[in-house]
């Protein structure tokens, strides 16, 4: 990534963090219901598939709160 652009992302988490953060939950919640539906595809019971897709995107959650991008 070039430099200006780590410079305005980061200025951009900086002064929008709220925006920021919801931007990331949507993405996450995406990606969650994606998994979610990839589970279920591939055979898991419905609830089993939602678990299994929660523990994926719970280590990226824990990943964010570790690097201090998201609050809760």
């Amino acid at each position: 990534m070039r430099m200006l652009d780590k410079v305005r992302l980061r200025l951009r988490s900086l002064f929008r963090r709220p925006n920021v953060e919801f931007e990331l939950e949507t993405e996450l919640r995406f990606h969650l219901d994606q998994l979610i539906e990839e589970n279920i595809s591939s055979g898991m019971p419905p609830e089993e598939a939602r678990r299994a897709a929660q523990r994926m995107i719970g280590a990226s959650r824990n990943a964010r709160r570790s690097a201090g991008i998201c609050s809760a």
